[in-house]
């Protein structure tokens, strides 16, 4: 199996022991979170090295990566070690980050246990922590042996959790997948949606890991919606990514209708399915007039204009949509 390739299971216990056992793995050291230790650790009887770290987007910084290096010299691991990010996006980002850099690189492997990691976070090989705030400024491009997905883990999620696991499904959808839109517009069953979301986010990060261009479609939503994200962190409010992203979807949608890139119809298709399916609502005045300062501090921008990937109608879009960011105010309150 090449790296970075997903393999679905019914059962990661076993799915697990037989890899380690095909690839010669004696020593595993498993990241988790506070959360995942008790709900997702209990499937596992046999890690003893446990790294947990505190929950929450807040925590993806520069103390909690130096914590887990300590920690992974503490347990003596090395070139020969196995670390296993058991948890959300979060644990994923941070815990490959460590793994890409600790001895300039060791093995690790995703087990992605919320809905959100399966279909994206944990996808792709981007790893990366937070820094003064800025969404996964410091990051490597680095692939996980493998990406093992077993949807009983979704039985421990709040309902927040799994919209906000939905939104990313809606926003591949959306960009890439029409089959996959619409398939969420039909109350398909969880498991094919994350099968038909995993694959399609493989797909185009297999022909563009560096993130030169196809791969820059995925990040549909997240320009305005990481700036959500990082006010609401500065406010201490908050919020989940996928949430955020919904956000982001819903005011990026418009400007691409603005801008004359689709059509009323698909305009009111992709904002009320996100709507309907994440239970968001758009973004306020006062959230539109607090982001501006951040949106100038993303980092897909070049020189004053901000930079959006936007759909093209449902299941394509264009990267690289340059925008300046007072057109990008009056579009959004003027919606």
């Amino acid at each position: 199996m090449a790296k970075g390739q997903i393999f679905y299971s019914e059962n990661v216990k076993n799915s697990f022991n037989n890899y380690c056992l095909a690839e010669g793995i004696e020593e595993v050291i498993v990241i988790c979170d506070v959360n995942t230790e008790k709900h997702c650790l209990t499937l596992f009887d046999d890690f003893r090295n446990i790294i947990v770290i505190p929950s929450g987007e807040i925590n993806k910084d520069i103390d909690t990566y130096s914590f887990i290096i300590k920690n992974l010299i503490y347990l003596k691991a090395n070139k020969s070690s196995l670390i296993v990010n058991l948890g959300g996006g979060v644990v994923s980002d941070i815990g490959g980050f460590a793994g890409s850099t600790y001895m300039r690189g060791i093995r690790f492997l995703n087990i992605p246990t919320t809905l959100l990691a399966m279909v994206d976070a944990s996808i792709g090989g981007k790893t990366g922590v937070d820094f003064l705030l800025h969404k996964n400024y410091l990051g490597t491009f680095a692939l996980p042996e493998m990406i093992l997905i077993d949807p009983v883990f979704l039985k421990t999620l709040p309902k927040e959790e799994l919209k906000s696991g939905i939104a990313e499904m809606i926003k591949t959808g959306v960009i890439a997948n029409a089959e996959l839109f619409e398939a969420l517009n039909n109350g398909t069953e969880v498991e094919k949606l994350i099968h038909l979301t995993a694959q399609t986010k493989w797909e185009i990060t297999e022909r563009d890991l560096l993130d030169k261009h196809e791969r820059q479609l995925l990040n549909f939503g997240h320009t305005i919606g990481h700036a959500f994200e990082s006010y609401r962190l500065n406010i201490d409010q908050p919020i989940r990514h996928g949430l955020a992203i919904a956000k982001g979807m819903m005011a990026e949608t418009r400007i691409a209708y603005a801008l004359n890139m689709i059509n009323e119809n698909e305009l009111n298709l992709i904002i009320n399915c996100i709507a309907k399916r994440t239970e968001q609502t758009e973004l306020s005045t006062e959230d539109i007039q607090a982001i501006a300062p951040l949106l100038k501090m993303d980092k897909k921008n070049l020189k004053e204009e901000i930079n959006f990937s936007l759909p093209l109608g449902v299941g394509s879009g264009k990267v690289k949509v340059a925008v300046d960011l007072k057109q990008i105010q009056k579009i959004l309150l003027n919606a």
